[in-house]
């Protein structure tokens, strides 16, 4: 599985050492994310027809879902 994932800071920006904590604090968070995200992948996968409830958290990749997959369906259409 493929996750992107970026940072972005403001402060004490001569300090490099910053940007290496950030970024391996925020690599160590996603890792832990990536056995559910995976197994929620699979589930979406093998269950295309299901009905799945969101909540309003999810609302951020809802919106990203839907306008990926209109970009899929429009290249689709495409070709």
């Amino acid at each position: 599985m493929l996750l992107f994932r970026a940072f972005a800071r403001n402060y004490n920006l001569q300090d490099q050492s910053n940007t290496i904590e950030l970024r391996e604090g925020v690599s160590r968070i996603f890792a832990q994310d990536e056995d559910i995200l995976e197994a929620q992948q699979q589930a979406i996968n093998d269950n295309p027809e299901r009905e799945f409830y969101n909540l309003n958290i999810d609302a951020g990749a809802m919106w990203a879902r839907r306008i990926t997959d209109k970009m899929v369906e429009k290249e689709q259409q495409a070709s």
